[in-house]
């Protein structure tokens, strides 16, 4: 599992109005030969490939993928998440059930990716579909519904 919390140096203050642990809340089961699965709080797959693919990793992605994609749909509520690697493939499908219940289409999204990596170059691609969100267009191929 993982729990991750955010606050401000400076005063102490949390960083995510609102929420204790603003960052990353899962739950998962880690496997070699079958995969990653997890459920909870968690990033997006266009942000952990934006994320494998800068040299500083997430500190300096912003500059890549633009301002509005690290800010504020890097996280997704209520989602679960498979990855796995086969030989130099690595792919992924997340699905974030949404924050509304009672209503399915609210604030739900899913996204799959595709990547290959070779020992000094990887090519990687991400699909998302979001509904009801502001989903910013940058390294990722993005669809707005709504």
């Amino acid at each position: 599992f993982k729990v991750e919390a955010d606050f401000d140096i400076a005063n102490g203050q949390q960083i995510t109005a609102g929420r204790t642990f603003g960052r990353d809340v899962t739950v998962g089961l880690r496997d070699d030969q079958y995969g990653n699965f997890d459920l909870g709080r968690q990033t997006n797959l266009a942000y952990d490939f934006v994320a494998s693919t800068d040299i500083y990793g997430a500190a300096n992605n912003a500059a890549i993928a633009g301002y509005q994609m690290t800010a504020t749909n890097m996280r997704w509520d209520s989602s679960v998440k498979y990855t796995n690697k086969l030989g130099n493939f690595d792919f992924g499908a997340q699905y974030g059930f949404g924050t509304v219940l009672g209503q399915p289409s609210s604030d739900t999204a899913y996204g799959v990716s595709l990547g290959y990596q070779e020992s000094n170059w990887s090519l990687n691609s991400v699909y998302q579909r979001t509904h009801g969100r502001i989903v910013p267009v940058g390294v990722v191929a993005v669809d707005n519904v709504d």
